[in-house]
């Protein structure tokens, strides 16, 4: 199998490269391991998986460290310096071209990228023949119909507004029209925390679109330049580089973006960084996961919108249907509150709780309604569709339950009476008009 690799080493010798190769080997060593221990794997596949950790582990004990390869490299660099100090031959080299001998003068540095090209090849032959198929098999199937407390996973893209992606009517590319990404996080009955504290995000399919996964922000961007941290490579002129240099530790830990981490290990991890926080089932924007995708690839499969079980959110549950129907895809919804419950922790956070009161407030208030509703028929309908497939299918308690619903019902009377008001004022003279 011919192997097209996106991660490239500098054209110039730079440190960062060394770095950035070493942290990468690292961090698949990790999750190499990971898929060892815990994936159901063929046996040609686990061979290989072995093979390659045994093929790393010795390249990573024959180099040593980061530091150590930088600094071998730095004496060989010196050492030529030396010999071709007062020799004409080199003497006659612009400046320029001298430098680039010099910088390529070590041969540590060749056979550094020599072996580390077949790390980057390792990489790709598990992300195209192990890691996609295994995204593919545990995401939740779209139509499925998810009962409350049932368990789900879903590669959900989040924001506020309606959000626009591939398939949205006339969709153009906003960033980068020669090619561009898509950042999204893995959603699951244990970990729902979403991009801006967001409860509404669209549901993507897993396919080859997907391109690699980090349990924190992957400080992804578009570049003109590849790079070893590149992941996507346009093939014009345009890159997508993901991941933090290479000398950057997180919590004592060197870090790299893969294109191999399995979506398994990314929910164990991203649990465990909550918890180390102390933020179980966060619902803070700081402990999201992230997926980067290929947008040309992307596939728009669901809408989906979170609510947290005692919450008059109508606002977000309107643009959710909003999208829904623009892009022609189920809604999915899901109410947090069974599934915290299920782990253990308290139906609401506190916080929650306290802004339902004034939810009840906001909307007990007659004089509130009058500036929502522009059109009384849409506004009631949106409220029924509200109570039944968010209050009532989702469970709410029902002494909550019965708040709104008394709330829902004089909402629904003042809609008739906003349409009987429109009705009379647009009733015509039917005398025949004066000449």
């Amino acid at each position: 199998m011919v192997v097209k690799m996106t991660r490239k080493f500098s054209t110039k010798y730079s440190e960062d490269d060394i770095y950035d190769a070493f942290t990468l080997a690292q961090t698949l060593l990790n999750q190499i391991e990971y898929y060892i221990q815990n994936e159901e794997l063929s046996e040609i596949e686990r061979k290989f998986l072995v093979e390659s950790q045994k093929y790393i582990e010795e390249l990573i004990k024959k180099y040593e460290s980061g530091p150590s390869v930088r600094e071998k490299i730095s004496l060989e660099q010196i050492s030529f310096g030396f010999k071709t100090y007062n020799d004409p031959k080199y003497q006659a080299l612009s400046a320029e071209e001298y430098n680039r001998i010099y910088q390529e003068s070590s041969e540590t540095l060749k056979m550094f990228r020599k072996d580390f090209e077949k790390v980057f090849e390792i990489e790709e032959t598990i992300y195209k023949l192990i890691t996609i198929p295994l995204w593919k098999k545990s995401t939740t199937n779209i139509v499925m119909e998810n009962k409350p407390g049932d368990e789900f996973t879903y590669i959900v893209h989040s924001g506020k507004g309606i959000i626009y992606l591939p398939g949205f009517p006339d969709y153009r590319k906003t960033r980068n029209i020669n090619g561009d990404y898509v950042s999204a996080s893995l959603i699951t009955d244990k970990q729902m925390a979403m991009f801006l504290n967001s409860q509404v995000g669209l549901i993507l399919k897993a396919n080859e679109a997907i391109i690699c996964s980090t349990e924190i922000d992957s400080g992804t961007n578009i570049s003109f330049e590849p790079k070893i941290r590149t992941i996507i490579d346009f093939k014009n002129g345009t890159y997508v580089n993901s991941g933090v240099p290479g000398c950057f530790m997180l919590n004592g830990e060197l870090l790299a973006t893969t294109k191999i981490q399995s979506p398994h290990q990314l929910i164990d991890n991203t649990i465990k960084r909550q918890k180390n926080n102390e933020r179980v089932f966060s619902n803070n924007s700081i402990d999201v996961n992230e997926i980067v995708l290929d947008d040309s690839k992307v596939e728009i499969i669901g809408v989906f919108f979170k609510t947290n079980g005692c919450e008059i959110n109508l606002e977000d549950f309107g643009r959710a249907i909003f999208m829904e129907r623009a892009y022609n895809v189920p809604l999915k919804i899901v109410n947090s509150s069974i599934y915290r419950k299920k782990l253990g922790l308290e139906k609401y956070d506190p916080q929650d709780f306290q802004k339902y009161k004034e939810y009840i407030d906001f909307w007990s208030c007659p004089d509130n309604w009058k500036n929502l509703i522009d059109d009384p028929l849409e506004f009631r309908e949106l409220i029924k569709r509200y109570f039944n497939d968010v209050v009532v299918k989702q469970e709410y308690e029902p002494e909550i339950r019965k708040e709104i619903e008394e709330i829902f019902t004089r909402i629904i009377e003042f809609t008739y009476s906003l349409s009987n008001a429109e009705k009379n004022s647009s009733k015509t003279d039917d005398t025949i008009p004066q000449k």
